[in-house]
């Protein structure tokens, strides 16, 4: 009997169980989840799997999940506290429309990118960096974009008009103009 047949045998019962109701422990795992499989694929090789090694690859891919669950939420975290040090960043998607991020570096800059629908994996797209002199002269400018490096929120922004918007904030910032 081959290995996979031995993991699909031990998978059909806990179904055939859950059909019958009489096993609900298993009511939210995914059965068919390729993790769960390829853990008990590695024991079948060894030995027939049980329930107790299903239990413990259930386990274990738990807190896999809920490892990278905190390593994400402690990402999104840094990403959108307030900083001194923004830089302005192009995400450029596979169509080529440009989206310009308050970001405090390229990693952050793809996940506003991602989280506002303008690409679909952090992974893709094309990020540009504004160039530090240009950036520096920004900041000292009365420019809406220059008052939102000031400012030091992350976040997308959009032009509107003579206006720039920090869409995560909503907040508007007008140019700075001087009334004679």
């Amino acid at each position: 009997m081959s290995h996979q047949s031995t993991v699909d045998q031990l998978i059909d019962s806990i179904r055939e169980l859950q059909f019958m109701g009489e096993d609900e422990k298993y009511d939210v795992v995914d059965l068919d989840d390729g993790r769960l499989r390829a853990k008990l694929a590695r024991t079948a090789k060894l030995r027939e799997p049980t329930v107790a090694d299903l239990d413990r690859a259930v386990a274990e891919i738990e807190a896999e999940d809920a490892a990278n669950l905190k390593k994400q939420v402690e990402f999104n975290m840094k990403c959108s506290e307030r900083r001194d040090d923004l830089r302005v960043f192009y995400v450029y998607n596979t169509a080529d429309r440009k989206m310009t991020v308050l970001a405090r570096n390229v990693a952050c800059a793809r996940y506003y990118a991602r989280a506002n629908g303008h690409i679909q994996q952090e992974r893709n797209g094309r990020v540009m960096v504004m160039p530090e002199s240009a950036e520096l002269e920004l900041r000292r400018s009365g420019d809406p974009l220059g008052r939102a490096l000031r400012d030091g929120y992350p976040g997308v922004i959009t032009k509107v008009g003579e206006n720039v918007v920090n869409e995560n904030r909503e907040k508007v910032y007008t140019p700075m103009t001087i009334v004679k």
